[in-house]
């Protein structure tokens, strides 16, 4: 929430002082935390005013944590990292609706990755920061049955929205009101529980289906087979399979965050590394040099996997990409787009000529983005040509070419070949120089469509870059 921004509306509406707001504003840049917490902690309005000005200015419904158990098992829409920083809580679920407790209804952004994560639209509803950390420790801190819904105690519409939307009617839960251990305020301070819940929520969130244990007696074959079934289930992009000292540390990509996996024992080693070589066609012997190759796995046969290697202190590390064709979201309507940015990037896909950059940093979707335009524009009529560096999705009914840097075909020849092959839309994988980025550009304006990528941080800064 704007703390200058919802602190003057306080001082407008005369429930504080700008004595008041300029004090708490100076404790917020010395100690951090959220406003509306310092003005309560002053002491200058109470959690029941400030619930009440957020509900009527906002038009919001207020929700007080105080009667009836929650059910645990909306628990797995919204990781517990997620939870604990924004304070917020899933209370009750229809088919297309989650209604979210949290003491920041403003919070737009948050809304809209909450809305992309479950699927859901997301109906805020405000509470207070103390309601809202004792339910979170009493539903994501104790045991793991599911308990009654808080929906059974919930007013709703026959739309299954809240009917309580800006008025002074609460709903009332007051069975979790019970002393509880101070809300970890970084991931660093979880105790091993907390741990444990924030691993299993985003499990439930990946909607794995099952765990592979991996015992300290398994062969390296049977390590890696389990590894690679286990990042597919959980839809994780990358596998990082890192030396320590004393271990070799799991970890996999999980909506574009690293999250630890498993540890394993560091005398497996060599043999892991040396069963993913052989699959990938490298060098066994070779332990000082980078390496890079892809492998199949068999009973994966659309998943094309690329292998990285790279010599470290304790030992070489492996990266494995997982490029699960099966899994792709080639429609534009499965990428996370709004309606109206939808409507906008269908819009100019349709024109005759032109170009079109999707900027992002490594792991944002550019390729996910630019593949699912791809086959928004695949029809008969349409002759599409793409050079990438690597393919990484094969599209039935395009012409896809791959770079070879070391006999020349860069993605600047690849342009310019492409212009003899009467295309109607040209891809290119990334715009990495000045010579393609001229290509790309004069190919746009002389009747063609471009789609490429730039690795800026957003869009304003293609322009820079270019």
């Amino acid at each position: 929430m704007n703390r200058e921004r919802v602190g003057l509306q306080l001082v407008d509406a005369k429930v504080i002082s700008s004595d008041n707001l300029s004090q708490a504003l100076d404790i917020q840049k010395g100690e951090g935390g959220r406003l509306g917490s310092i003005l309560v902690r002053m002491g200058v309005l109470s959690e029941s005013t400030l619930l009440e000005f957020l509900s009527q200015h906002y038009g919001v419904a207020t929700v007080e944590l105080s009667t009836c158990s929650i059910d645990r098992s909306l628990r797995g829409l919204v990781p517990y990292d997620v939870v604990r920083r924004h304070l917020v809580l899933p209370v009750r679920k229809t088919s297309s609706r989650l209604s979210l407790a949290m003491v920041d209804p403003t919070n737009a952004s948050l809304l809209d990755d909450l809305r992309f994560r479950t699927g859901l639209h997301i109906i805020p509803m405000v509470a207070t920061e103390s309601d809202l950390r004792t339910a979170i420790s009493h539903v994501y801190g104790q045991g793991s049955d599911g308990s009654s819904s808080i929906t059974e105690a919930m007013p709703k519409n026959e739309e299954g929205d809240f009917k309580n939307r800006g008025d002074g009617d609460r709903i009332s839960l007051n069975s979790m009101r019970k002393p509880v251990g101070p809300v970890c305020a970084s991931a660093n301070g979880l105790n091993d529980q907390e741990k444990s819940i924030m691993f299993q929520d985003k499990v439930e969130m990946s909607r794995v289906t099952r765990h592979i244990k991996i015992e300290k007696d398994s062969s390296a074959a049977e390590v890696v087979n389990c590894l690679v079934q286990q990042a597919i289930e959980m839809q994780a992009s990358d596998i990082h399979i890192e030396p320590m000292e004393n271990m070799i540390r799991i970890r996999f990509r999980l909506d574009g965050v690293l999250c630890p996996i498993q540890n394993l024992p560091k005398d497996l080693h060599q043999a892991l590394l040396a069963r993913v070589k052989i699959l990938s066609d490298l060098d066994i012997a070779e332990r000082r040099l980078p390496q890079d190759g892809r492998m199949k796995m068999e009973g994966f046969p659309h998943v094309d996997i690329r292998v990285a290697m790279l010599p470290c202190l304790f030992g070489e590390k492996a990266v494995l990409r997982l490029l699960n064709q099966s899994g792709l979201a080639l429609h534009l309507t499965n990428i996370g787009l709004n309606q109206p940015d939808l409507d906008r990037l269908t819009t100019a896909l349709e024109n005759p000529y032109g170009m079109i950059l999707v900027t992002g940093p490594t792991g944002s979707g550019k390729t996910t983005t630019l593949y699912s335009a791809l086959q928004f524009l695949n029809t008969p009529q349409m002759n599409i040509v793409t050079v990438e560096d690597p393919v990484e999705y094969q599209i039935q009914g395009i012409n896809q070419m791959q770079i070879h840097e070391e006999i020349g075909l860069n993605f600047a020849a690849g342009l310019r070949a492409f212009l003899r092959q009467d295309p109607d839309v040209m891809m290119v994988g990334e715009i990495r120089d000045r010579e393609t980025a001229q290509i790309a550009i004069q190919a746009s304006l002389t009747g063609h469509r471009v789609l490429s990528t730039l690795h800026t941080m957003n869009a304003p800064g293609a322009i820079t870059r270019l």
